[in-house]
């Protein structure tokens, strides 16, 4: 137990290492975004070079603690008592899978911290939501929204820069923000108040959603809270989904004006005839993507501990049973 303490103790440090470095890679992009963004302030940047220079301080300080508790880890295992064969085996699974936790929660700490800090959204947009002092403001898009599995490209494709538009509770709190970006010359957004957005109420073919291919109004293909019913059919009320090229350019075709139809790959037909896809650089900037990904990194480590904590019983059945075989 004692060698197992050791161990577990240098891989959570070793994961605590991994997770800072990742998050001193993002403050070392997010400061080549700002040599670029003309409307970043001299603060901001002097901020996170501090934040850079702490990490940086703290990794090193984990490396030297690390390495001194690796040392006593590898002395106590020479002098340990060796398992029996089927114990060895299922210890030797119990640190693997411990490895194998700690990466994935690393990775998912990393990726919540994104989140919190805005990573990859505009300078604007982290601007107004970082700002407690602004009443009314209820969210960016990509936050009030859940996207099914298969469907982010899809759906980010759809609403494309509207997906870190504000929503805010009316025209004032709207606003309010307006004038402390104009303040600060922090950027613009766009902002949907709940009071004054109205979607165009056309009547929707039945008939085309029902068409082989089709996956549905892109309204209806996400998950959001009931309040902002009128936010989304605003946005992706005349947006169908479909599953391919060809059968996007088939249905438009046949579409009333106002339709665009997107594929699960993100290629765009409006029913005027234009066409819109090639390849995408996909990188953690990627918003419903990188949701998602914190979901299903979320998903892993439970079952991951599942399993730890059936094969720890296992392991101590079986210790159990050669300790009383052993003692008669």
């Amino acid at each position: 137990d004692r060698i197992f303490e050791l161990y577990s103790a240098t891989n959570r440090m070793e994961n605590e290492i991994q997770s800072m470095e990742q998050l001193r890679n993002s403050l070392r992009k997010r400061g080549e975004e700002i040599q670029m963004d003309q409307t970043a302030s001299q603060p901001e940047t002097e901020e996170l070079k501090q934040q850079e220079a702490r990490l940086l301080q703290q990794i090193q300080t984990m490396e030297k603690d690390k390495t001194s508790l690796h040392q006593i880890y590898l002395a106590e295992q020479t002098a340990g008592t060796d398992l029996s064969g089927r114990e060895m085996l299922i210890s030797r699974e119990l640190e693997d899978l411990r490895v194998q936790i700690g990466q994935t929660a690393a990775r998912k700490r990393t990726m919540e911290e994104m989140e919190q800090s805005y990573e990859g959204y505009h300078h604007a947009v982290r601007f107004v939501m970082k700002r407690e002092s602004l009443s009314g403001i209820h969210g960016v898009v990509a936050d009030l929204i859940q996207v099914p599995e298969g469907f982010e490209v899809a759906i980010e494709t759809a609403l494309g820069s509207a997906l870190q538009n504000i929503v805010c509770e009316d025209d004032q709190s709207a606003q309010r923000a307006i004038q402390a970006l104009k303040d600060n010359k922090a950027g613009r957004i766009t902002f949907l108040p709940l009071a004054s957005i109205r979607a165009a109420r056309n009547q929707r073919d039945s008939q085309l959603a029902q068409s082989a291919g089709v996956r549905g109004y892109g309204a209806d293909c996400i998950r959001y809270d009931a309040n902002y019913q009128e936010i989304m059919e605003y946005l992706l009320g005349r947006v169908i989904i479909v599953e391919t090229l060809d059968q996007a350019v088939r249905l438009a075709k046949k579409a009333q004006s106002g339709l665009r139809f997107v594929t699960l790959d993100g290629e765009v037909v409006n029913a005027a005839g234009a066409i819109t896809g090639g390849t995408v650089k996909h990188h953690a900037g990627n918003l419903l993507e990188r949701k998602a990904e914190t979901k299903r990194l979320g998903e892993e480590l439970v079952r991951l501990e599942q399993k730890k904590s059936a094969l720890t019983t296992d392991l101590q059945q079986l210790t159990t049973a050669r300790q009383a075989s052993l003692a008669k």
